[in-house]
């Protein structure tokens, strides 16, 4: 399913070249729609690693009000129902792949549970390319690449970076030669030591597929570009899809590292919001498992979870970062604990009295609290970003 089709086609998203982007107020809700798309999203993903043998039956997403004692709760209940393709080529009867909740998000703004009003920051992450000081991040809503310390991390496996490399970077190629060397430099990477018959070995029995050089950087590409991840790159780098190829990535990656850009980690230009992402990173994390066990020929047919998982998430890992309050208290935003400035103020709240002028468009790192500096981070209340989280004319 087409990320971008599927929002033309809500009438509650707009659609126009000049209303395409969302302000702070209206992106909770904007992300809450695409439910839906993600669950596709992660079918198709599990799918494709063993030739397609599930397909969507049907997704329901209903609100569901539930009762603890006398305390109320809004939950928002998912199900995902599917077609197994059977050994003989038949597809069997639909059977329930998914089922979990999470928290209703109620006028856009706030969740309910027991009976508590919860209203969800918005939190800033970097751009899919993640630059660290000693690593390279091809980040993958299921199955990221991350180099380091002359590694790569991908599927859960530590894969010697040299292989990684000489898989995608040919020698006889002008461009991939030379960023390959940069790479190396970076990384203090050891000479190439193996052959071309232990580079295809490798692979193969990691992808259990044919030890050939193109099968398996497709296999490579199948699982690190899903639907959600090709958009993704492409909004925030201006590719074309055809440029979608690990060393374009690589050389951006690259580029930023040679710019020297030592404010990459407070620009907003190289930031974007996300909000879904972290409310259901729980099921990507099994969707990514899932899938690693589809690609060595295991059909699953059903994910067997605790279906209050996201629930729990949200209280034990993102309750300390909302904000704990009653609805009628500053609208929350950005990063962890944020507020919304309002247009036009002359004079700025005291907590944010010693933001300077030259932090304008950036994350600012001083704050009141010397504990975690940075960690609160305001915007004005009419900034736009589209529906990936970008920044619009930052």
């Amino acid at each position: 399913m087409n990320l971008l089709n599927m929002i033309n086609r809500n009438r509650n998203v707009p659609t126009t070249e000049t209303d395409k982007f969302f302000t702070i107020r209206n992106f909770r809700s904007s992300q809450f729609k695409l439910i839906e798309y993600f669950m596709n999203n992660c079918i198709e993903y599990v799918s494709k690693q063993n030739g397609n043998y599930i397909k969507i039956d049907k997704i329901i997403i209903q609100n569901v009000p539930t009762y603890l004692g006398v305390h109320y709760n809004l939950l928002t209940q998912v199900i995902v129902d599917v077609d197994i393709l059977g050994i003989d080529g038949v597809w069997l009867r639909k059977k329930t792949f998914l089922n979990f909740f999470l928290p209703t998000l109620v006028d856009d703004m706030f969740f309910i549970l027991n009976e508590n009003y919860f209203v969800p920051t918005i939190y800033i992450l970097d751009k899919p390319i993640v630059i660290k000081k000693k690593s390279i991040k091809l980040t993958s809503i299921f199955n990221s690449v991350t180099i380091y310390d002359k590694l790569v991390t991908f599927m859960g496996n530590n894969i010697p970076a040299t292989y990684f490399l000489d898989l995608f970077l040919s020698d006889m190629v002008p461009n991939e030669l030379e960023l390959k060397q940069k790479l190396i430099k970076i990384f203090k990477i050891s000479p190439k030591t193996f052959t071309e018959s232990d580079l295809l070995t490798y692979f193969g029995n990691m992808f259990k597929c044919d030890q050939n050089r193109l099968i398996i950087q497709q296999c490579f590409n199948g699982i690190f570009f899903d639907d959600y991840t090709k958009i993704l790159y492409q909004q925030c780098y201006n590719l074309d899809e055809k440029d979608l190829t690990i060393p374009n990535l690589l050389q951006i990656g690259v580029d930023n590292i040679m710019n020297n850009d030592e404010n990459m980690f407070i620009n907003l230009s190289y930031k974007r919001l996300v909000f879904m992402e972290i409310i259901l990173s729980p099921i990507f994390q099994r969707i990514a498992n899932i899938a690693n066990q589809s690609l060595k020929g295991f059909r699953v047919s059903e994910i067997n979870m605790d279906q209050f998982e996201l629930i729990k998430h949200f209280y034990l890992k993102l309750h300390n970062k909302f904000l704990y309050d009653n609805v009628n208290a500053f609208d929350t935003l950005v990063s962890h604990k944020t507020h919304l400035l309002t247009p036009n103020v002359e004079n700025a709240p005291a907590i944010i009295a010693n933001l300077h002028s030259t932090h304008f468009k950036r994350i600012c790192p001083i704050s009141v609290s010397s504990q975690n500096p940075g960690e609160t981070v305001y915007t004005l209340a009419d900034a736009k970003c589209d529906i990936f989280g970008n920044f619009y004319n930052v």
